[in-house]
């Protein structure tokens, strides 16, 4: 009886992970006593004398489920050491880069910077890069006119200091991985190339300033400072437009479109003293006008510029400011998280593991047998961990099959099952 009960729980309806035998052998009432052979022959039916001994069989099923919530528990612990590893020992900078020039990972080449608490700023990794170009285009046409249709920043980077130059490609998604950091593209402005001259006649500054963008059309705000003019120092705020459109009144123009098909720059000239030399740390971005002051027009309005690429004004210091030329600038992230792929590994496995705790439902089921004078009883018995419909099923189904191999035959299907 028992050898059939063991076969029938191992059967593919239960899929039991493990499987007990236990015989339990007492005295007979009238005085012989009885074997473990004895325990399995009595499951066959047939009484031999009056012994009582008992023998049970159990099997569980479900194992599976206490795995995934192991699973699931660890990878919630994993995703939680990996995320507090990138909170200490990571660092994350933004840097803008004008077309034509480069970057060095150390800290003062840096326009913004944040780092975990442990993380030391000297162990920035050695690496450098030089922007050799910058490709904006944007959709001309359609529903998407104005969008961003491709960034790309490509040119050469060194990895440590002696290193060999390799070429790069970085397009929005697509970081450049060098050193252990990551390089993403997360922005493109527009960097007008101004050359200005004193009342002396000196080139007191030449090159690109980048202004930054304000609105999807890339209507751009900027600075520009002169620490070297004399007889005083000049400083420039303004607002520069890539497609420039007036509506022809005295109101101010306006870009109609991101691209720059009709470039402008417009810019209010300050003099006086720009606080640079006070050895107080200034953004590039803000011209601080406390020691400053304007220049005006003869009826008292504000003096501005404006000016189109190959176009020079006439400052009223008697120096000069030309638009020479227009380029591009890339505006970095540099980023780098220890153990990045911990969370991700751990909320991968952490769904498997959920899966198998949801999906796989633990059953217990008893069979036990005991002789009853010259009679064999025969106990079946399953518990539900987690609620379940086809209990009385799987039962029947499992009576099914301890009748079938004992031979027995099988019960009227309209007598209840005992």
């Amino acid at each position: 009886m028992l050898a059939v009960a063991r076969g029938a729980l191992r059967g593919p309806r239960l899929l039991p992970s493990r499987v007990d035998v236990v015989r339990d052998e007492a005295a007979s009432s009238t005085g012989g006593g009885a074997g473990p052979g004895a325990a399995e022959s009595a499951g066959g039916g047939a009484g031999r004398g009056a012994a009582t001994s008992t023998g049970e069989v159990r099997a569980e099923r479900g194992y599976l489920r206490e795995l995934g919530n192991l699973v699931f528990h660890t990878s919630i612990v994993a995703v939680l050491v990996g995320v507090a590893a990138g909170a200490l020992w990571g660092y994350r900078g933004a840097a803008i880069v004008t077309q034509g020039e480069g970057f060095a990972n150390v800290l003062t080449q840096y326009d913004e910077f944040a780092s975990g608490a442990l993380f030391d700023t000297n162990d920035l990794p050695p690496f450098s890069l030089q922007l050799d170009k910058m490709v904006a285009r944007f959709w001309t046409t359609g529903p998407q006119r104005g969008a961003p249709r491709l960034f790309e920043a490509s040119g050469t980077y060194r990895e440590g200091v002696d290193g060999r130059e390799k070429p790069y490609e970085i397009r929005v998604n697509h970081p450049l991985n060098v050193g252990g950091t990551s390089v993403f593209l997360v922005g493109q402005g527009y960097a007008p190339v101004v050359k200005i001259t004193d009342a002396k006649g000196d080139v007191v500054f030449d090159g690109a300033v980048p202004f930054l963008p304000a609105d999807g059309t890339y209507t751009s705000n900027g600075v520009i400072k002169v620490p070297d003019a004399r007889p005083e120092q000049l400083g420039f705020q303004g607002f520069f437009l890539p497609t420039a459109v007036s509506n022809g009144t005295e109101e101010a123009s306006v870009s109609a479109f991101p691209g720059a098909v009709n470039p402008l720059l417009g810019l209010f000239v300050f003099h006086g003293d720009l606080g640079v030399d006070d050895g107080l740390p200034q953004s590039v971005y803000v011209l601080d006008q406390d020691k400053l002051e304007q220049y005006k027009n003869a009826d008292g309005s504000n003096f501005r510029v404006s000016l189109s690429p190959g176009q020079e004004a006439d400052l009223p210091d008697g120096g000069t400011i030309e638009f020479t030329d227009l380029t591009l600038f890339a505006r970095f992230q540099i980023a780098s998280t220890p153990l990045v792929w911990l969370p991700l590994g751990g909320i991968s496995i952490g769904i498997v593991g959920l899966v198998l705790s949801l999906a796989v439902r633990p059953r217990r089921t008893w069979v036990r047998a005991r002789r009853v004078g010259s009679r064999t009883v025969v106990e079946v018995a399953a518990l539900d961990r987690v609620p379940r419909d086809d209990l009385g099923t799987s039962l029947e189904d499992l009576l099914a099959q301890l009748r079938s191999g004992l031979g027995d035959p099988p019960d009227d299907p309209e007598k209840e099952p005992r």
